[in-house]
C-alpha cells in the first residue's frame, strides 16, 4: 500500500522531519524488527509545487480562492475545499495514481477547527498541524499525534465507501477507539493512550477485507507513539546526548533517543552550532570574528567543499567582516543564532531545551550541553 504524505503550507521543516522519521521507523516487538509493510512518499513544501500549475488549474484555483475570501470575511479558516483542492493539484502535479492516499500535513486552520478531514473519496485528507498544545502538554512533540492521525487516516480510507458512512460511523461517546468523534478535542488524549479498534470497527475492517499484514503493521506503529507519547508525558528530565555522523552521505547532527532524528540545520547553521560545541567556554560575541578561519573549515566539511570560496563570502557577510566588526544586518550572527534556536525548541521538551540553547551570559555565547553527550561518530 502507498501512501504519500505532503508538506503544507505553514508547516515547520523540522516538524516534517520528525513525522517522516516516526512514518518511516521500524517497530521492535519481542526482539524482533519488524520491516515497514507500507510505502510513504513524501513531497516536501507544496507550497513550491504550485509555481509548477498549468494556466488553467492556475486561474481555475484563483477563482475559488477569490469565491472563499468572500466567503470567509467573518470566519477563522480555510473551508475543506481549499485542501482538497490543493491535495488534487498535488496528485496531478506529480502524476499520484488516483488509488493511493494522500495526507496533507497543513499549518492552515480549518473553519471547523477539526484536527483533520477526509473528501468523499478517502483518499484526500488533510491534518492540522499546529496548536496540538490545547490537547497535550508540553512535553509531548506534535509529530507523535499527527503521525497518530496520519496511521487512522490510513485505515479510515479503507474501512468506509464514502465519508458519509465515515461521518456516521464516528463515535459520539468516546471509547478509545481511532473513530472517537472527539467533539472537544482535548478527548484526542484518551483516544491516543488506548491506540485501540473497537469491536465494531474491527467488523466493518473485516467486512471490507483491509489487508491483515497491513492492519497489524498499523495497530503495533499506533501503540508505539502511544508508548513515546506516553513516556515523554512522563518523561524524565535528563538531557539527551546528540551525535555528529553521516547520514545518506550528509554530515548531520543526530538525536538519537528520539529514532535518530535529524535535527535540520542549514550547512551554515551546522558550522555555528559545531563552532560553539567546541567552545564550551563560550565565545564572545564580539570575538567571533577572530575565529572566522575555524567558520570557514567547519562550513567547508558540512557542505563538502574543498577549495570553494564561498563559504569564505558566506562566513564573511554573516559576521561582517567586511566592515571589520560585527553588524546588525539581515546576515548576521544573531539571526543565525536564532535560527538555530528556533529549531531546537520544536525538538527538545522545555524541562531540558536549555541544554541545547545558544544563549548569551557575561558577554559570551554558549551551550551549556555536558559535552559527554556531544558524540562525534566520525572520529575514529
Amino acid at each position: 500500500m502507498r501512501v504519500t504524505i505532503a508538506q503544507g503550507r505553514l508547516v515547520n521543516d523540522q516538524v516534517f522531519e520528525g513525522i517522516k522519521n516516526v512514518l518511516q521507523g521500524t517497530i521492535i516487538t519481542k526482539g524482533k524488527r519488524i520491516k515497514p509493510v507500507l510505502t510513504f512518499n513524501f513531497i516536501e513544501n507544496d507550497e513550491h509545487n504550485f509555481e509548477e500549475l498549468i494556466d488553467e488549474e492556475l486561474d481555475y484555483i484563483l477563482k475559488k480562492k477569490r469565491l472563499e475570501e468572500e466567503v470567509e470575511i467573518n470566519s477563522n479558516g480555510k473551508p475543506f475545499d481549499h485542501f482538497f483542492d490543493s491535495i488534487r493539484l498535488l496528485r496531478s502535479i506529480n502524476n499520484i495514481s488516483n488509488d493511493n492516499l494522500i495526507v496533507l500535513v497543513t499549518g492552515e486552520r480549518n473553519n471547523r477547527n477539526f484536527l483533520g478531514f477526509t473528501d468523499d473519496t478517502l483518499l484526500n485528507t488533510f491534518i492540522y498541524a499546529n496548536e496540538w498544545n490545547r490537547i497535550y502538554s508540553t512535553r509531548i512533540n506534535s509529530i507523535y499525534p499527527i503521525s497518530f492521525e496520519i496511521f487512522s487516516w490510513i485505515i479510515r480510507s479503507k474501512m468506509f465507501k464514502s465519508v458519509t458512512d465515515l461521518y456516521e460511523s464516528s463515535h459520539t461517546n468516546n471509547q478509545g477507539c481511532i473513530m472517537d468523534f472527539c467533539e472537544h478535542i482535548k478527548d484526542h488524549k484518551f483516544k491516543s493512550r488506548t491506540a485501540d479498534i473497537c469491536e465494531t470497527c474491527n467488523v466493518i475492517l473485516e467486512r471490507n477485507l483491509f489487508p491483515e499484514d497491513i492492519k497489524q503493521y498499523i495497530l503495533k506503529s499506533l501503540d508505539t507513539i502511544r508508548q513515546q507519547m506516553l513516556n515523554r508525558d512522563i518523561e524524565n528530565r535528563e538531557a539527551k546526548s546528540i551525535e555528529l555522523k553521516y547520514v545518506h552521505g550528509v554530515l548531520e547532527f543526530v538525536v538519537p533517543s528520539f529514532n535518530d532524528l535529524v535535527i535540520k540545520f542549514s550547512p551554515q547553521a551546522k558550522a555555528v552550532f559545531h563552532f560553539f560545541l567546541q567552545n564550551p567556554d563560550g565565545v564572545s560575541y564580539k570575538r567571533v570574528i577572530d575565529f572566522r578561519q575555524d567558520l570557514y573549515r567547519l562550513y567547508r566539511r558540512f557542505t563538502n567543499r574543498e577549495g570553494d570560496q564561498i563559504e569564505i563570502e558566506i562566513i564573511n557577510r554573516m559576521l561582517g567582516f567586511d566592515q571589520g566588526e560585527i553588524y546588525n544586518g539581515k546576515n548576521n550572527l544573531s539571526g543565525a543564532i536564532n535560527l538555530i534556536n528556533e529549531t531546537l525548541k520544536v525538538i527538545f521538551n522545555p524541562h531540558i531545551i536549555d541544554n541545547y540553547l545558544l544563549k548569551k551570559s557575561k558577554e559570551r555565547y554558549s551551550i551549556s550541553l555536558n559535552r559527554n553527550l556531544f558524540i562525534d561518530r566520525t572520529i575514529v
